[in-house]
Formats: structure tokens, sequence, C-alpha cells
């Protein structure tokens, strides 16, 4: 979890008044906000091949930073048989960090709350059977089961070539995140290896990918084109790179399972690039890349 006292914090009126009246204020804490935790955060996230410090850190700075979190958790503990529990046992950043205000272990800790980690037998008529004993509920509410790797598992779409999911399954394949050579004519945003893992924001994702795709359509509009595809050689090459990328970063760790991973273990929903690497590549639209 990543201590932040101010997480849920409301805006008070005096920064609003800034936000929305000092000229260059919005976006210089826009910055503020992207550069320190996302592209400056992600140097940190490669492993070193030199590292000797054990598998819960990939580098210098990431063991650093795991003492930092493991410290601020354990000063929240007051019931010690929770330690084994919530304390993580794979590198920081490679799962989803919490933004931690005091709430969550603060709520574990309540009369009325048991965290129990123990795999799950069964669900039965009464409860939930762990290592033989059955813990009875009125209500059990499931929090997993998205198929966060299988892109469009709803929609049947089929570009010519096969239907999308019997093509690329559970380890989809794209250009930026935003088109497919099976796929003529289409674009998608949060779409394969755009999902932001480290900070940024998702929103500011999407802005660069609705406005490549508003840039790719007007193109079409302008030169009368019936059909765009992106050219398999250029998939390729960004994908070989998005691969190779990944294979370096903290969320391919061995230690590492997480719903960024296909059943295969290999990551195909997170984006490795800085914000502005992916920001420039949006903003810059080739025809050439197509087939049209």
């Amino acid at each position: 979890m990543f201590p932040n006292q101010d997480y849920h914090r409301k805006v008070n009126a005096e920064k609003k008044w800034l936000l929305a009246n000092l000229p260059g204020y919005s976006r210089w804490y826009r910055f503020l906000l992207f550069w320190p935790g996302s592209d400056q955060l992600l140097d940190s996230l490669f492993v070193d091949p030199a590292w000797k410090g054990g598998d819960l850190a990939i580098n210098e700075s990431n063991e650093q930073m795991r003492q930092v979190f493991t410290q601020a958790m354990l000063s929240q503990i007051t019931d010690l048989s929770l330690i084994d529990k919530v304390i993580p046992k794979y590198p920081p950043f490679g799962k989803r960090m919490l933004q931690d205000n005091g709430a969550w272990l603060q709520a574990l800790q309540k009369t009325n709350v048991a965290l129990v980690t123990d795999p799950i037998n069964e669900i039965t008529s009464v409860g939930i059977n762990t290592n033989d004993q059955i813990d009875e509920f009125d209500v059990i509410i499931l929090a997993t089961g998205f198929k966060a790797q299988e892109f469009f598992s709803s929609i049947h779409i089929d570009g010519g070539t096969g239907a999308y999911h019997e093509i690329y399954g559970d380890a989809p394949e794209s250009y930026l995140g935003i088109t497919c050579n099976t796929l003529p004519n289409f674009f998608m945003t949060y779409g394969p290896g755009t999902n932001l893992a480290h900070a940024g924001s998702i929103i500011f994702n999407s802005e660069c990918q609705v406005k490549y795709i508003c840039t790719a359509i007007e193109h079409m509009l302008e030169h009368n084109l019936r059909s765009i595809r992106v050219k398999e050689e250029v998939l390729r090459e960004y994908q070989v790179n998005l691969e190779a990328r990944l294979d370096q970063m903290v969320w391919q760790h061995p230690k590492v399972s997480s719903w960024y991973q296909n059943a295969q273990g290999k990551v195909v929903t997170t984006s490795p690039w800085r914000l502005v690497e992916y920001w420039e590549w949006t903003n810059n639209f080739k025809p050439s890349d197509y087939e049209l």
C-alpha cells in the first residue's frame, strides 16, 4: 500500500479557485501528479539483473520502497495475526497498489471482521468451506471473475479472417493498443497493453487514443478511403518491442501473479511505456503505417 493521508480528502475551495482561475496552474498541477508518480517512477520498475537482495524486490530503489511501505503497514497493525496475511511476498508495484489513508487496515481490525486467506475447498448451501471448517454466510459477494485478458469477451467480432477470440484468446496483439491487422476499420480504446500500472491516468491514455482514432478517421474522410488496416510488419514490430520491454519489468516477475497476466503468465494488459512516449506516438498518426 502506498501511504497517502490525502486519499479521499476533499479538494478545498482555495485550490478549486486556483485551478479555475490561475493561468497555467492546472497544467502544472497535472504535471506534478503525473511525473513523480508515473514517468519518473518507471525506472524503478525494471528488474536489475545484478540485483542480489532477494526476490522481494527487483533493484535497490525498489527495495527501499518495499521497506517504507512495509513499515507504514506495520505501524498500523495491532492484531499481529494479520502480518503474514497482509504484508506482500512479492516486489512493490508487482500488483495494483492501494492508496492507503489508514482505512483498510483499520477495517480489518474491527471486532466484526475476519480476514481469511485459507484456500476455499467448496461453497456449500450454508457458507464457505476452508480447511474443512465452514463459515456460515447469508450473502457471498464474488468480487473476481473478470476476463481482463480476453478483450471484447462479450462481443463477437470478425474482420473477415476469423472471430477475434478464436484468433487471439487471452493473448491479444495490437498496434498501440488501438487497432490490429485482423480487423480493418476497427479502433479501440483501453486495448491490449494500455492499462496503467505505474500511476498516471487511464483517462489520459484514453484521450491519446481518441485523438489518434479521430485523426485516422479524418484521414479516411479527406481521401475518400473505404478501408484502413494496420500493416502486419508495423504491428509485429510494435508487439515485439512491447513484449521485450514487459519481460524486463516487475509485472513479469516470477513472484508476481496478477490479472495483468494471461493463463501462461504473460502480461497482456499493462503498458510499460512512459506517458510522454505514448503521447508522442498517438499524437503522430502515420498513414504509411496502414494499408489504405
